[in-house]
């Protein structure tokens, strides 16, 4: 249907003009936007499917993730330097124990030495350590059992008989060691210091390399009736460890212990009845 005019006449459509803007066309629009660069069609996504883009994502993390690989030799560095370290510590603390072990040693026979008395003879020198490192000053003496031979005199000698028979001739060699008898109920000497002194070890290895076999040892009867701790100023406890101090009877069995270590016999003498020996000797 053509249009028509306000009169109601029909319009003639030749004798006007039309223009068409493309503006707002569709397909210009889209175009031009592109040209222009616009946010929403900047940029092309590119469609990948979903198996594709999760082996692709997979790959990457496994490009990426090689912190094992890369970390593996610091580790294996930190493992020898510390096993370095361990090892150097190990020879050190090995070299220092044995260097101190060897001044100990030293020390410990220089005082050997020091209360060692002069035997006079070719003896050579006895060196005995005890299990902590201490030399020729025994923690203990070991006990000694012996038999109790009987003593015949015939044939002018004195032998000891024992029970299957064998006569063995004895020959008795000894000293007195006073100082049991008095008020300080210890044998002389035992004081070891700097300047005098001496140890019931280093009296027994005296006499035994001089071939002594006996030591009398004088009591009081009034030490052995009180039997009293003694007094430790007289006996020096450090250089004579093995001694008993604790009583007068205790002193008396660990210095037959001491004497008997170097298999010297003892005789106990009752010398006198009390310290001042007012009564007189026995």
């Amino acid at each position: 249907m053509a249009p028509s005019t306000g009169d109601g006449s029909p319009r003639d459509s030749s004798s006007h003009s039309y223009s068409f803007s493309e503006q707002y066309a569709a397909q210009p629009l889209v175009e031009e936007s592109f040209h222009r660069g616009s946010l929403m069609f900047d940029r092309a996504i590119q469609a990948i499917p979903i198996e594709e883009s999760q082996g692709q994502a997979l790959a990457s993390k496994k490009a990426k993730y090689n912190g094992r690989i890369k970390r593996w030799p610091g580790i294996l560095l930190l493992v020898l330097f510390v096993g370095a370290a361990a090892v150097a510590i190990s020879l050190f603390a090995i070299n220092a124990n044995k260097s101190s072990m060897e001044r100990r040693d030293t020390v410990q026979k220089a005082l050997a030495n020091r209360a060692r008395i002069e035997t006079g003879v070719d003896n050579p020198i006895r060196i005995e350590k005890d299990d902590d490192g201490v030399v020729n000053n025994p923690k203990e003496y070991k006990p000694l059992g012996c038999e109790l031979p009987d003593y015949q005199s015939k044939r002018g000698k004195i032998w000891a008989v024992s029970k299957n028979g064998t006569e063995v001739p004895v020959a008795m060699k000894g000293i007195n060691w006073f100082g049991m008898e008095t008020g300080m109920m210890a044998p002389f000497g035992l004081w070891d210091n700097d300047h005098n002194g001496t140890t019931v070890y280093a009296v027994a290895n005296f006499l035994s390399a001089n071939k002594f076999n006996s030591v009398r040892l004088p009591l009081c009867v009034e030490n052995i009736l009180g039997n009293k701790p003694l007094d430790v100023s007289f006996i020096n406890r450090q250089t004579n460890r093995a001694l008993d101090l604790t009583s007068y009877l205790s002193l008396v069995q660990t210095i037959v212990k001491g004497l008997g270590y170097r298999s010297i016999s003892v005789m106990l003498s009752m010398h006198t009845l009390n310290l001042m020996n007012t009564d007189g000797s026995l």
